[in-house]
């Protein structure tokens, strides 16, 4: 078994580079794991819903 795994930080953001380069990586056929921190990201001037990080993994 040759499984291909990505780990990506800071991906909290539907309109973030991370998602973008999760969903790239999801359709080339690796495994994703990534992490957010929405504290940060809510106080940014970017901001982000809480239910963006949720949306992601669908």
């Amino acid at each position: 078994m040759n499984t291909k795994i990505a780990i990506i930080t800071g991906v909290s953001s539907l309109k973030g580079i991370g998602k973008a380069i999760c969903c790239e990586l999801a359709t080339r056929g690796f495994d994703i794991f990534f992490t957010y921190w929405l504290p940060y990201d809510m106080e940014m001037p970017w901001g982000v819903d809480q239910d963006e990080p949720e949306i992601i993994k669908k």
